[in-house]
Order: structure tokens, then sequence, then C-alpha cells
């Protein structure tokens, strides 16, 4: 059986329950934190449960924030910086969710139980007692980390119409644990998909991101297929089955950023535009939907090249370093990154001709289009006038440099554009 050892939990969280428990009042570790470090990993977050009113919460511990009093949180300060801050929470029951997101009342309890009872998965459902060493495991959630399954507490029904985006944090789950989801939870998935459709975007956003982030994202991506629930996380998605499956290995094997993970679900979804349209949609940030246009538009340009290459006949070099300056001048991460975020993606959809001309270029001197050694003051003093010339001669400066990069040097360019 798994078990907790003391000299894993954080020191402070210990203190908090003991001043707690010092007052006459019971105190537990609870939650995820709890789950962690059942499976030995390191908790991000500290989070206690007491049978302590808010009000004797803020009365006992010199220093707090009412950060969350209707739902009986308080946030105990033992220290200056935000990891010496801690949710303490009142043991409670909770009222109907009318918004499918929050209880439209809780109700203050006494019982350890209880609480944990409200709570979306077994797992998640286990009290730590520091002081005491002692585990309160109510629905066997310590049993099902240890056979690797995934199990709503009580009712599952009940559970995800609580909260229709637990469906998604089920998905999660079961990706980044590799956990087998049991079949009333499962079935209770598909029986309330519908309930994302109130969930709002971010959400359902944020959850879709850090499910792209974890070891195994074909497992939620699956999971979430499986129970009609992709529909409402990726709109306007036309795929056919075999399509979505070949994707959700692709995303598996790929080790890029979520944002070129989610360009290979974007794949062959219309043009750039619909594609951005769909992203800004779902709450993409401009950042983030830079990064995933990035490797989506770097492909079109290799696919261009490649066709000039198949009329012509040959693949210059200085054609695959026009492709190479595509991303350095267009790369949001820097050159370096954006090729590895590239070659990760074109390894992903197993383009490996394409992937192989590019380990033979990538070494090749390429030229950003800001490190060309003439510009407009250069041009003016040619006698240049503003207007289209200025960009048709640098233009053709930038090419000359991408064919022979030898040649970036003011004076030769500059005679260069004489000629022109």
């Amino acid at each position: 059986m798994l078990k907790i050892s003391p000299q894993h939990v954080d020191p402070m969280a210990t203190e908090v329950c003991r001043i707690l428990s010092q007052a006459g009042y019971q105190a537990y570790i609870v939650g995820g934190c709890v789950r962690d470090l059942l499976l030995n990993v390191k908790p991000k977050d500290w989070d206690i449960c007491t049978d302590a009113s808010p009000d004797e919460v803020m009365r006992i511990f010199p220093k707090t924030y009412p950060t969350g009093l209707q739902h009986g949180t308080v946030t105990v300060s033992m220290g200056d910086s935000k990891e010496l801050h801690y949710e303490v929470t009142t043991f409670r029951t909770e009222g109907e969710y009318s918004d499918g997101r929050r209880p439209d009342s809780v109700q203050f309890v006494k019982n350890v139980e209880e609480d944990l009872l409200r709570r979306d998965f077994t797992i998640n459902a286990i009290a730590y007692d520091p002081i005491n060493d002692k585990l309160v495991d109510p629905f066997n959630g310590q049993q099902d980390l240890e056979f690797k399954v995934l199990r709503a507490v009580g009712h599952a029904v009940e559970r995800f119409t609580e909260d229709g985006l637990r469906i998604m944090r089920a998905a999660r789950f079961a990706a980044r644990l590799n956990y087998t989801i049991e079949h009333t939870t499962l079935t209770g998935m598909a029986v309330c998909s519908y309930m994302l459709e109130s969930i709002s975007k971010e959400r359902i956003k944020d959850e879709l991101c850090k499910i792209l982030q974890t070891a195994n994202p074909e497992v939620g991506l699956r999971i979430l297929h499986n129970v009609d629930a992709l529909e409402f996380v990726i709109p306007y998605l036309q795929k056919t089955e075999h399509e979505m499956l070949m994707d959700f290995k692709a995303i598996n094997k790929c080790g890029g950023s979520y944002e070129t993970k989610m360009a290979i679900l974007m794949f062959d979804q219309g043009s750039i535009s619909s594609i951005e349209s769909t992203l800004k949609i779902m709450t993409f940030s401009n950042d983030e939907i830079k990064r995933v246009l990035f490797v989506l538009n770097t492909l079109h340009v290799f696919e261009r090249i490649y066709d000039e290459h198949y009329l012509d006949g040959s693949l210059p070099a200085w054609k695959m370093r026009k492709g190479l300056a595509f991303i350095k001048n267009n790369s949001p991460y820097g050159y370096s990154e954006g090729l590895n975020e590239f070659i990760k993606f074109i390894e992903a959809i197993k383009l490996g001709g394409m992937l192989g001309d590019i380990s033979q270029s990538q070494n090749e001197l390429v030229w950003g289009r800001n490190e060309l050694k003439i510009s407009g003051k250069d041009l003016m003093e040619l006698g240049v006038k503003q207007g289209p010339e200025f960009k048709r001669l640098l233009d053709l400066a930038y090419e000359e440099i991408l064919m022979f990069p030898e040649n970036n040097t003011n004076e030769y360019l500059r005679k260069f554009v004489q000629d022109k």
C-alpha cells in the first residue's frame, strides 16, 4: 500500500496544521497534494482543511487574507513569499451548481469525511493529518492510486453535472498518470459531455493545453473523443476517425511545445486565416496563435519550395536557405528554437524527406532580413527615391545573399543595386 513519508511534507504546511490542532481544531492536508505525496511526487500547492470557521482561522493566525470567505477559504501567510501562503478551507458540503462551475451555497460541517464527499475523484478525496501521521480515505483513493484507476467520488453523473470541466480533468489525469478510467465514471463522462457546452472557452482551452503538455496526450485526447466531448473542446474540427487517431499518435510522438502539438490538430483544417479564427474562438492568446501558425506557415513555405523543385528537376541549396530564412525572419522563438520546433513538427507528421533535406542544410549560413548589409539610407545615398523601388531593390539584395551568403557586404550590395 502506498504511504506518505512525513519528511516530504512541507514543514510550514505541517506548522499550520499544528497551530490549528493546538487551538483545539482538526486540520488536514487535502486533495492533490496528498495524491502527489502518495505517488512520491513533490506537490506544487498545499491545501489545508479544518473544522475551524473562517473567522476562527483569521483569529488564530496573525496574518491572513480573506480570499474566498463565501466558500470558507482563508489564505494564511507564514512568511513574505507566495510559497509560504497556504489556503485553509473550512470543512463544507455544497448545494446545487446552477452555473455548472461553482456551488450556489456551501454549508460548513465538522466532519472531514463529509468534506471529502464533495470532491471530484477518489484519488483527490484523501486527507492527511501530518501531526498524527494519519490518512483519512473513505473512498479507497489510495487503492485506486495503487491500481492506476480513476474513479468519480459517489455518483459519476452527479459529479460531472456539478462541473462539466471535470470531464476534461478526468482525461488530463488519465493522460498525466497513464490511468484507466473506471467504467461507470467513463459512462458518466459520456452522458454529461453536453455540459462542456456551458463551460467557458477559457477554462476548456486551459485544460486542453494541460492535456497537450502531459506525457501521454494521446490518452487524454482519445478519451475526450470516445465520450463525444471533443466537438465541444475544438470547434469546427473536420477530420475522419482515422485522421483523428493518426493525429493523436503524432501528438504523442511530438516533443515540441503544446502550440506545436496544437498545430498538428489544426493541420489540414482549412486556410491559415480560418485556423486563426478557430484559435481566437478557443481564446488562445495572440502569442500562442503566432506559435501555432508559425509551424503551419513554415510548412507551406517549404511545400512551395518543393513544388518549384519538382518543376525545375533540382533543389538548389539556396532554395533550402530560403526556407530556413523564413524561419529566421518569422520565428516567435528565435532562429534555433524555431527551427527545432519545426523539425519536431515535421518529424511528428512523418515528412521524412523534408526532414532529411533540412537536417543536411541546417548548418548552412543563412542571413536574416535584419542582417542585410544595405539599408534604405544607402539607397538614398545612391539616389533612389523612397517608394516601391526601395522595397524592390532590398528584396533583390536579400535574395542575392540567400543565393550567395558571402556577398552580404555593404560594398558588394551597393554595387549590386546600382546595377539593378
